[in-house]
């Protein structure tokens, strides 16, 4: 299992990392596989901090809490970190997103898919065809 984390957050990995906590290598919580599987899915480090949060709580959910005399140490209290911090980084997620208007002009729609820090988005034309050739392949047949 592949963990790093160098204390400067310069890969998208590392800058989740920083965001959900999991900066401690003695407490290992999520491997980078794991991290960037909810890059890819979620598209963003905030969105894919969230889902990796709600993962650890995930993985926190079946401890129970024990008390003793002595004391007690109430181990569901990880869960609800983990719940909070995710549901506060989807919150600041949203917070940041920026509304695009598609389609206004060919230049502006250009502009936009040449950035290289573009995240991709989820919906397609055809998506749901069983021939899913997108407009733009038929316009190279013609």
């Amino acid at each position: 299992m592949a963990w790093n984390y160098d204390g400067d957050p310069d890969t998208l990995i590392e800058q989740v990392r920083l965001l959900i906590g999991d900066t401690n290598s003695a407490r290992e919580l999520l491997t980078d596989a794991e991290i960037q599987f909810f890059l890819d899915e979620e598209g963003g480090i905030y969105a894919a901090g969230s889902a990796a949060a709600r993962a650890i709580a995930g993985k926190f959910a079946g401890d129970v809490s024990v008390s003793r005399a002595s004391g007690s140490l109430s181990k569901d209290q990880r869960y609800d970190h983990y719940m909070n911090l995710a549901r506060s980084l989807e919150s600041k997620g949203m917070s940041r997103a920026e509304s695009f208007a598609g389609g206004r002009s060919k230049s502006e729609k250009d502009r936009q898919r040449s950035k290289s820090d573009r995240v991709p988005g989820r919906f397609r034309r055809d998506q749901d065809s069983l021939n899913a050739q997108t407009r733009d392949e038929s316009e190279d047949d013609d």
